[in-house]
């Protein structure tokens, strides 16, 4: 019985880590517009634990897992074989909808306040924070693949080769791998049937560093 209080106290903990992730700084906030409960009641949470039923609805509401609310580690099976672990997560960064116009640490700032914002976690932690974005299209093919998910650090410093996002002066985005050639740099698809153009006046919002996939039929 200790145990489970004790994993409840947990819970708690962790949400106020999550909390504290989002740039939230009221709990009152917090408490109504991400877990959808009273100042109250996330009062009470913090004095006696998390009920078991409301660590559930709080892990879907906030996208986690149950167990990585209660400090445990999920073991997971495929037939009778323990999967091996996946990159341990380092952090959690949105999933912008498209390359952001204007100050991107505005937008990051923007979908930090939005509760519908989904976050994802990332085996990397980002020194100055990041975000996510779809790929759509195939011209990074097959390096990054239509309705893949990229991991954008906007303060790496980008070099010969490093894929890149970058935006012109309609704000519309792209991305490429930017390659130097003499004293001129290009923005290169990976896919040879589409054309590498001059970097030009674009503006680089940030280095591509991590990209997923989902593989599922």
């Amino acid at each position: 019985m200790g145990k489970e209080s004790s994993n409840y106290v947990e819970a708690f903990a962790r949400l106020e880590s999550i909390r504290h992730e989002k740039g939230i700084s009221s709990q009152r906030q917090f408490a109504q517009q991400y877990l959808n409960v009273s100042e109250q009641t996330y009062w009470n949470w913090s004095k006696r634990g998390v009920p078991a039923q409301a660590i559930i609805d709080c892990a879907n509401r906030l996208k986690v897992s149950v167990d990585s609310l209660l400090g445990r580690e999920a073991v997971e099976y495929y037939g009778d074989h323990p999967l091996q672990p996946g990159p341990t997560v380092l952090d959690r960064y949105p999933l912008l909808g498209t390359v952001p116009a204007g100050d991107f640490r505005e937008a990051i700032e923007r979908a930090t306040m939005d509760p519908t914002t989904q976050w994802l976690p990332s085996p990397k932690r980002l020194p100055d924070g990041g975000f996510y974005l779809r790929v759509s299209g195939s011209s990074m093919n097959p390096t990054l693949a239509d309705g893949d998910v990229i991991l954008v650090d906007p303060s790496a410093t980008p070099i010969h080769r490093s894929i890149v996002v970058v935006r012109n002066g309609s704000s519309e985005a792209t991305v490429k791998r930017l390659i130097k050639d003499g004293e001129t740099w290009a923005l290169v698809p990976d896919n040879p049937q589409f054309q590498a153009k001059p970097l030009g006046d674009c503006e680089i919002v940030g280095v591509v560093v991590f990209a997923q996939r989902d593989l599922s039929v």
